[in-house]
């Protein structure tokens, strides 16, 4: 019954399921003995005396191809564990694994919650990888000091499908006006009715006047926007067309467009678009006016002192205000959103709230 080891090969692969020649290889070994029985089926003493093993064990069943699956998969977690991943995913769909792990300070790492997400169908879409990676500017970023160049944007609010309805309903805001600081990642919100120069001009300088009363020194910072015709004068607000350069001038800072078609330039603020809107936009509904305001400033709050940033070593931007500042001013953090009088204008003159403690701007025009 001598075959050689080619001979042996063909005859495997012809067969549908190798159970029939482990059985004879351990018949044939029962009879001649185990080193007989390797030479003429081009297998090793090893091999067989494996399946004399299984077979002794489990009869025919143990001659059946074995799963090679580890039986304690290293990044499998208990039952659980694993329910609560999987509740907090559908409840924050947004998330990745390794921001849902921060975010509740999950006792597991992030592989194994990629694999909750798998077995449970809740894998997100991948992004696509680019082939050449661009220049990470990243770690020039993180050498500029705070503040050294915030950036500021608008959102338009009309088209999100969850809150334009809400909007609609009960007359919130069309636009929301960002500013963020590239290298902290600390961001301020304002919201309008109406995406003029002048709103732009009120949210600016509210947020200046605001950061140099909590000790901020504006001298070296540089104020970034698009070319967005909100930042590009501010006809209403001084009679000028130079209203916002003049607003940033009297803060002790200048003012940079980026160039025309240049969005990446205007990134970081972009980042913070792009992720209002899953984590507040699409999640909360409102009751009033009041309770948008309230909410949004809840949010605000949470990105600046709790939310952390995987793109800056999973630290707050508060983290790294303490860093880069000497006991920076906490009100930092408590800072309202900029509501105009564009935005609340009978509900800012009912309620009367013009002071900073009660949250709300109330910014009269300028004619």
């Amino acid at each position: 019954m001598d075959i050689t080891y080619w001979e042996f090969m063909q005859k495997v692969s012809k067969m549908e399921d190798r159970f029939d020649l482990r059985l004879k290889i351990v018949q044939y070994a029962k009879v001649h003995g185990i080193k007989p029985a390797a030479r003429p089926f081009g297998s090793t003493p090893a091999t067989v005396r494996k399946w004399l093993a299984r077979y002794g064990q489990d009869a025919r069943q143990g001659l059946v191809d074995q799963s090679r699956a580890p039986k304690h998969p290293a990044h499998r977690i208990a039952s659980g564990l694993e329910a609560q991943v999987a509740a907090l995913k559908r409840a924050y769909p947004f998330m990745g694994a390794k921001h849902l792990k921060h975010e509740f300070d999950l006792p597991c790492s992030h592989v194994a919650i990629l694999g909750v997400y798998r077995r449970h169908g809740l894998s997100t879409r991948k992004r696509p990888r680019r082939h050449h990676k661009r220049k990470d500017l990243r770690d020039i970023k993180a050498k500029w000091a705070a503040f050294q160049q915030v950036v500021i944007d608008t959102k338009h609010l009309n088209d999100l499908p969850h809150y334009w309805p809400q909007a609609a309903a009960l007359g919130l805001p069309k636009y929301q006006h960002t500013a963020r600081d590239v290298t902290t990642g600390w961001m301020a919100l304002g919201f309008t009715n109406e995406n003029s120069a002048a709103s732009a001009c009120c949210f600016v300088e509210r947020i200046g006047r605001y950061l140099t009363n909590c000790g901020i020194d504006l001298a070296r910072t540089v104020w970034q926007s698009d070319n967005g015709s909100e930042f590009k004068g501010c006809y209403r607000y001084d009679r000028t067309r130079d209203g916002l350069e003049k607003v940033i001038a009297d803060l002790g800072s200048r003012h940079r467009f980026i160039p025309p078609g240049a969005w990446s330039y205007n990134a970081d603020v972009e980042t913070v678009h792009a992720l209002i809107e899953p984590e507040f936009y699409d999640l909360e509904n409102f009751d009033s006016r009041w309770d948008f305001f309230q909410r949004v400033w809840a949010y605000q709050i949470y990105f600046n002192a709790a939310r952390k940033n995987g793109s800056k070593g999973y630290k707050t931007p508060w983290d790294i205000l303490k860093e880069k500042l000497d006991k920076p001013n906490q009100a930092l953090l408590t800072l309202p959103p900029v509501m105009s009088q564009v935005v609340l204008p009978d509900f800012v003159r009912e309620q009367k709230f013009a002071n900073h403690s009660q949250g709300v701007y109330d910014v009269p025009w300028q004619t």
